[in-house]
């Protein structure tokens, strides 16, 4: 991320603070000496969330109530908790979730007079630009019929724009996928973990896009003096699935098969391996969601953030060798001679 002018202070409300890209925006907030309140539902936050947040505030998305108390007194809210289906298996259903729980944050905010909102979105809403690569306002005129994850995605995005007409300043950041540290519930970073593990027993070819998180969290904070209503691609680095999964197979160790599967042949896999994997809450290696992902693949473009939050991800490589540090640390990988290039990455400043 290239140096930006120094950020007034901010006191900030963090949804997600116990998520993977929240634990990372609450270090570079702190790291910024901003002020960071983490929301938790249920119970209070781990040892390892607390201690990176100033203070924590209970606060449930279903609680319009409890958002506007916990938003009483804050100059901005970053929302990264935006709804997540597990599985792609009721459209309905994760579309109802995804947009009540986005309004009543959106609400709560413009009730408790925050400045800004800072919300946390996806690449997954945007479809093939007229240009060489998809820009900020290259989004399906209507919700993606063939992705759950991606309609999810859509529909929030709707909401944010509702909000915006209402007079709500929102920034939206669109990551890709994201590598690097802190992958409690091991997201996209179980891809790596497969492969290294070989586990992957098929795969869909497709261009995706995979950015480190730490240099995500940098934009979020970067967005705290970014233009009004601005949205942001932050894609990081296009790479086709074969290319990825052979580089870690090649980098870490770990196999996967030589041959993709058909388009239609991998969505009914993945659609087969969601419905036997829901009853028990199971993981899948490629979920429908990755799938669908790959297959909409095209090229994305971050200029604009690179020119106006001084974007600038590190290479994947790095991103990729946090990752694997990260799960060798968990007990997810074998911790046994750790890649010496994770390790040094390990070590370094974030």
């Amino acid at each position: 991320m290239t140096p930006r002018p120094q950020i007034a202070k901010q006191r900030a409300l963090l949804l997600g603070s116990s998520g993977f890209v929240g634990i990372n925006v609450a270090d570079a907030l702190r790291a910024d000496g901003h002020h960071v309140a983490g929301a938790y539902r249920g119970r209070a936050p781990a040892f390892f969330v607390r201690g990176r947040l100033d203070e924590a505030v209970a606060a449930d998305l279903a609680d319009p109530g409890a958002l506007r108390a916990a938003m009483s007194g804050r100059d901005v809210v970053f929302h990264a908790a935006g709804h997540y289906p597990r599985y792609s298996l009721d459209r309905a259903g994760a579309i109802a979730t995804a947009l009540r729980e986005t309004r009543n944050v959106l609400d709560a905010a413009k009730a408790a007079g925050v400045r800004r909102v800072v919300y946390t979105s996806s690449i997954g809403v945007l479809e093939p630009g007229s240009g060489a690569a998809a820009a900020e306002d290259d989004v399906s005129p209507e919700a993606p019929a063939s992705s759950v994850y991606r309609a999810v995605k859509w529909h929030m995005e709707r909401a944010v724009s509702d909000a915006r007409r209402g007079g709500l300043d929102v920034v939206v950041l669109r990551p890709g996928g994201c590598l690097g540290p802190w992958d409690m519930h091991v997201g996209t970073g179980g891809v790596v973990v497969a492969v290294v593990r070989g586990a992957v027993t098929w795969w869909v070819d497709g261009l995706v896009h995979m950015v480190d998180v730490r240099d995500v969290a940098r934009a979020h904070v970067a967005a705290l003096v970014a233009p009004a209503q601005r949205t942001y691609n932050l894609a990081g680095h296009g790479v086709r699935v074969a290319a990825l999964l052979r580089s870690i197979a090649k980098r870490y160790g770990g196999a996967v098969p030589e041959r993709a599967l058909a388009p239609d042949a991998a969505l009914a896999r993945a659609d087969d391996e969601e419905r036997a994997a829901a009853p028990v809450r199971g993981r899948v290696v490629f979920p429908r969601e990755l799938v669908d992902i790959a297959l909409s693949g095209a090229p994305v473009s971050d200029d604009l953030a690179r020119s106006e939050l001084g974007f600038d991800p590190r290479p994947l490589d790095e991103a990729l060798d946090a990752s694997v540090a990260w799960f060798r640390r968990t007990g997810h990988l074998q911790s046994t001679a750790p890649h010496p290039a994770a390790l040094a990455d390990s070590q370094r400043p974030s």
